[in-house]
């Protein structure tokens, strides 16, 4: 089997559907629009650096080398990893595809019983070197895997719930783990409960699925204009609490005020 024709099966397996077959792919997934490049080494990394995306970009890597880059990243470990499930779902074993974010975490969650996301700090190097004072929190984050049953919004993932202020954020990384490094990090306190996370999470859903439309409609010789709203049906949507994941964060106090950023790249927003 020919390497392109390989990527496609996985892409395939993991619910992507291939629109253009060209240089970059194109596809959807989950209402999202991506464009799929696949890359062999850091010389072609430079190339994706300065190319327009249609929608989300999603660069596959077959160099261990490779640094990440875009709204996705598939290392060549990755891969290798959702090729062998991919054909052994199409060999018959029954594996129904769920996704590399989705798998990642709840490895994360199976192999620790409170995982600490891991951190990174290189990128705020410049800025604490100015500030009046900087410290790391961990912060808890309720965890949810989703998948919305309904054949007009199909959709699951993975979406995380400040144990704090209740604000809710998509995860759009695989999830790594540091064992020991910041357990001498302090970790802030929940201060809600699961109740009201699991209540964000399905409110955050149908918000984001909710839409309103003109719609025309003539009455005799009058055209009349009305709204009409569509959303998605609460109970169609599955929801699996993965556990509490404590996420490293810096906070940073200089002249221009406080700021809090997210160390580990896993949630959408960073500022908050």
């Amino acid at each position: 089997m020919e390497l392109l024709q390989l990527i496609k099966e996985v892409l395939d397996f993991n619910g992507f559907v291939i629109e253009y077959e060209g240089v970059p792919l194109l596809a959807k997934k989950g209402g999202n629009e991506y464009t799929i490049v696949i890359i062999k080494g850091p010389e072609e990394r430079k190339l994706v650096e300065h190319m327009e995306a249609e929608g989300k970009l999603l660069v596959i890597s077959l160099d261990d080398s490779v640094e990440k880059i875009g709204d996705e990243f598939w290392d060549r470990e990755m891969l290798e990893r959702m090729v062998g499930r991919a054909l052994l779902s199409r060999a018959g074993d029954g594996e129904k595809p769920r996704g590399t974010i989705i798998d990642s975490f709840e490895s994360a969650f199976t192999e620790h019983k409170e995982p600490v996301a891991s951190a990174g700090i290189e990128s705020f190097e410049h800025e604490i070197e100015d500030a009046f004072s900087s410290s790391k929190e961990l912060h808890p984050f309720y965890t949810y895997y989703f998948d919305v049953k309904d054949s007009d919004y199909p959709e699951s993932g993975i979406i995380l719930v400040s144990a704090i202020d209740k604000k809710v954020f998509r995860a759009v990384d695989r999830i790594t783990c540091d064992t020991g490094v910041l357990s001498s990090v302090p970790k802030m306190e929940p201060k809600i409960g699961e109740r009201a996370a699991l209540d964000a999470v399905i409110d955050l859903l149908v918000t984001e699925h909710t839409k309103e439309e003109d719609v025309v409609k003539e009455e005799g010789t009058v055209t009349v204009m009305e709204k009409r709203v569509t959303t998605i049906d609460r109970e169609k949507i599955d929801t699996k609490l993965l556990g509490m994941l404590y996420i490293p964060f810096l906070k940073i106090e200089s002249s221009e005020g406080t700021r809090i950023e997210d160390l580990s790249g896993i949630i959408r927003q960073k500022n908050y």
